[in-house]
């Protein structure tokens, strides 16, 4: 079984019974909601193909990008009547037009049954299996991550449970964050942070919450508690989720460096994408 990850034509060749079948998708990278072909070809040998059909089975309960769009199951069946004039170049072909369906990943199998007859039909070959992207680019590689509003959630490195980011989407196309983290001398540390979101990348201006009146309430007060310019903090997502974070602080004892997230939680009712 050969499988080609986002081909801009995906075919393939196998032998059943010394017949050569080749497989290929029209276009090659539908977009969501276009109807796409697969179109078969196979040399003359005697019966043609009149019987085909496809089930898709869809799954909309997992969050890559492109999302895994689920199964698209394909069969070509030789109904073993002959021609009564070979076709033009002894080439056999059938089609089978896919509706359209939502973005994402779909495993495509596609089996050729040599003849209705289950006595006969037991020779079929394995379905030959393909990965199509449906909503990728001109070059058949996915579209490229944008953050969106799915990225809500809260994040962290799993390595180093302990502290973590809250981000939030906000209207305008803002990422907010909040890094609650520990200072370098050690005690809790509470770093925000804002900017705007370009492609699958943000670089944020960083505050640091400090001051005398920062005590639990009734005691606290506001007067005395001051933002105090940090730094900058830019996350760089791949998908909907990982990611990496990355800070160069103005501050002293603050060491620039960067981190892997993944995703922590996501907020009830909100997908990504």
């Amino acid at each position: 079984m050969s499988i080609f990850r986002y081909a801009t034509a995906l075919s393939v060749f196998f032998m059943n019974c010394c017949i050569a079948q080749t497989f290929t998708f029209d276009p090659p990278n539908p977009q969501p909601g276009q109807t796409f072909t697969i179109n078969a070809v196979w040399p003359y040998s005697g019966r043609s193909v009149k019987t085909q059909g496809y089930v898709l089975a869809t799954n909309l309960h997992s969050y890559p990008d492109p999302p895994d769009g689920g199964k698209i199951n394909v069969w070509f069946v030789q109904d073993g009547n002959g021609f009564s004039t070979p076709p033009p170049g002894l080439i056999i072909r059938a089609s089978q037009d896919i509706a359209g369906v939502p973005a994402g990943n779909y495993t495509v199998s596609i089996s050729w049954i040599p003849d209705p007859d289950p006595l006969v039909n037991t020779a079929a070959n394995s379905p030959q299996t393909f990965q199509l992207v449906v909503g990728g680019n001109s070059t058949g590689t996915p579209a490229p991550f944008v953050i969106g509003n799915g990225i809500t959630g809260n994040w962290y490195d799993p390595d180093q449970s302990g502290h973590g980011f809250s981000l939030e989407v906000l209207p305008g196309g803002t990422l907010l964050a909040e890094w609650f983290v520990f200072s370098p001398t050690g005690g809790r540390d509470w770093i925000a942070a804002s900017g705007p979101i370009n492609g699958n990348t943000a670089t944020l201006n960083a505050f640091r919450t400090d001051g005398s009146g920062g005590l639990f309430p009734p005691h606290f007060n506001a007067a005395a508690v001051q933002q105090q310019p940090w730094g900058t903090i830019t996350f760089a997502f791949s998908d909907c989720n990982n990611g990496t974070v990355a800070w160069q602080s103005t501050q002293s004892g603050y060491a620039p460096g960067s981190l892997p997230i993944t995703r922590l939680t996501t907020p009830n009712g909100l997908h990504c994408p």
